[in-house]
């Protein structure tokens, strides 16, 4: 499960895990993405990468109501629907990242927990787009998930699938599955404060650790 990232940095040092030439798309950096936001996702058309803002939450052309997206799909199940094997064929992406947060019980208390990799430094999330019904230009993505590894199944069963740049190759160039799986390197964590709940709160605040809140 994926329910909030981040994404703190400018669109320049995101694109890094971008394996080639890539189309800047507008971007203000935030600290806590959330559904319905808008956030950039790069997608690889005409031998090159391109990059939009998209609203988090895909909503398929079958589905009747629009008012509950999927934020998060399973890798392992998704090439098992016929409803969304054109999403596989044609409408692969990533999103960019360089954290993204979880909840777990500390006690009695539910706490969040940041997830990010050494030096802070970005990926991506292998993910789908889909039309955005209610703009007349513009997407909607969902965010892939799998088992969770060895640094975040203490807290969650699942983790979103995280990309490096050979993995973003390898998912927007091939559409490889064998990347839809728990990241391979080590990923850090620390406790953060509860405004991370509500999605107003989008400040450098938000990763800060803090252990008692």
């Amino acid at each position: 499960m994926c329910g909030r990232y981040t994404a703190t940095t400018n669109i320049e040092e995101l694109s890094e895990v971008i394996p080639g030439k890539f189309q800047y798309p507008l971007f203000t950096p935030s600290y806590n993405i959330a559904p319905s936001q808008k956030a950039p996702i790069v997608m690889f058309e005409d031998e090159s990468y391109r990059g939009e803002p998209a609203k988090w939450g895909l909503v398929p052309h079958w589905m009747k109501d629009a008012k509950k997206p999927f934020i998060n799909a399973r890798s392992e199940t998704i090439f098992e629907k016929p409803s969304f094997k054109y999403l596989y064929r044609n409408n692969r992406c990533v999103a960019l990242a360089d954290g993204f947060y979880e909840w777990s019980m500390f006690g009695d208390v539910k706490r969040p927990v940041y997830f990010y990799l050494e030096e802070h430094r970005p990926f991506a999330f292998a993910g789908y787009w889909e039309n955005d019904r209610s703009e007349e230009h513009g997407k909607t993505y969902v965010i892939m998930t799998t088992d969770a590894n060895k640094d975040v199944e203490e807290f969650h069963h699942r983790m979103p699938v995280m990309l490096d740049k050979q993995g973003v190759e390898a998912w927007l160039r091939g559409g490889r599955k064998e990347v839809l799986r728990p990241f391979e390197g080590p990923v850090l964590h620390h406790l953060v404060s509860r405004i991370v709940n509500s999605p107003a709160n989008n400040t450098e605040e938000c990763i800060v650790p803090k252990e008692e809140d």
